[in-house]
Order: C-alpha cells, then structure tokens, then sequence
C-alpha cells in the first residue's frame, strides 16, 4: 500500500510543478503593433475617421496564483510609454491630428498550462485613453481633448525560456465608450473609438 502512494505521489509532482513554474508576480517590456480607429461625425454630416497605425512600447506586472494543477488565475496594471498615433485627416477644416495618449489598463487574466514551460491565456480588462483632435498649424479646427474608458479583450501564448524569463504574444481588442459633445448653438458631435494590437512581451519572474 506504502508502495502505491509512493508512486502515485511521484506520478503527481510533475503536473503540480506546472502551476508553480509560473505562479508569482512578473514585470515585463512589450512593444504592440496597434490599429486605432478614431472617428468622428456631426450633426451637419461631417465625417472623419483616423486609422494609422503605429508601434507603442509598454510596460507590464501582474501576479498569477494556481489555483488547480493546470489553472492559474492572474491580476495586472499595464500602461504605454508612448502615444499612438492615429494620422491626420485633411479636413474641410484644414489638417487634424488625432493621438490616443496615457492609455492604462487593469486586467483579468485565466491561464491554462500546456506544460511545464508554457501556456495560453485569455485577458479582460478595463482600459482609460485620453483622446486628442486637434488641428495643425493653419486649421480652423477648435480642440478636442477627452477621456474615455472601454473593456478590452485578449488571447494569447506564454512561454518561458528559461526559470525566470518568459515571452508572451497576444492579441488585443479594446471598445472604447462613445465621447458626446454639443456647444450652446445646439451643434452635436460624436467620437467613437476601438483599437487592435498585437503585442510582443519579454518578462521576468520574481
């Protein structure tokens, strides 16, 4: 009988050990490849639309608990160290820049391990950009400049290369809450915003 528990003890260590391969808390460097779409439209069929893509750099950490042998829930703060840069419209206005600045997120993330060196997860999380309209040198544009919080979805693959580095590719959809303006003339306008990355993280676990 002693015999048998043994064994079976033995048999159980290496699926245990996937878990805690990756349970603890991590930092990591990522740069996204992000598709922002900002677009704007009025009460008078204006319509404009930004959709440049650009390269962001971003900063993560989180902290992943096991909670089965082959299930980890995790927690984490991400924020841009960069602006994204959605391009400028030729208006009838003159040339109008949009930017998508200080964008931040906190985020849910379930993991499920493949083995002992890697895992796909999926993410959920809450998202805060500022976004910036603003015209260029000679545009007769008045500003637009506002905040706005949306829900962000992801999925994605981790592997670590060795006990304490790791890499991670995911790919990231994020809904951002409609922006209404109006002025004292009754003149309304909208923004809507979504963005789609691919991001490319190096971390490293405590």
């Amino acid at each position: 009988m002693k015999t048998k528990l043994a064994i079976i003890t033995l048999a159980l260590i290496p699926t245990l050990a996937q878990a805690n391969e990756f349970e603890g808390f991590n930092v990591g460097l990522g740069v996204g490849y992000v598709q922002p779409k900002v677009t704007y439209t009025d009460n008078i069929s204006g319509y404009y639309q930004w959709d440049k893509s650009d390269y962001v750099f971003q900063v993560d950490a989180g902290y992943d608990k096991a909670i089965s042998d082959k299930w980890l829930i995790g927690i984490g703060v991400s924020m841009d160290l960069n602006n994204t840069n959605a391009g400028t419209q030729n208006a009838a206005y003159g040339p109008i820049e949009a930017m998508l600045k200080e964008h931040y997120a906190v985020y849910l993330q379930p993991t499920l391990m493949i083995d002992n060196t890697s895992a796909v997860f999926a993410k959920i999380g809450y998202h805060a950009i500022k976004v910036n309209a603003i015209g260029l040198p000679g545009a007769r544009w008045l500003d637009d400049k506002f905040r706005t919080q949306g829900i962000g979805y992801g999925i994605g693959y981790k592997r670590f290369v060795s006990k304490k580095l790791f890499a991670q590719a995911e790919i990231q959809v994020v809904d951002y809450d409609d922006k209404l303006l109006t002025d004292n003339a009754g003149y309304n306008w909208s923004y809507q915003q979504k963005t789609t990355a691919g991001i490319l993280t190096l971390g490293y676990k405590f």
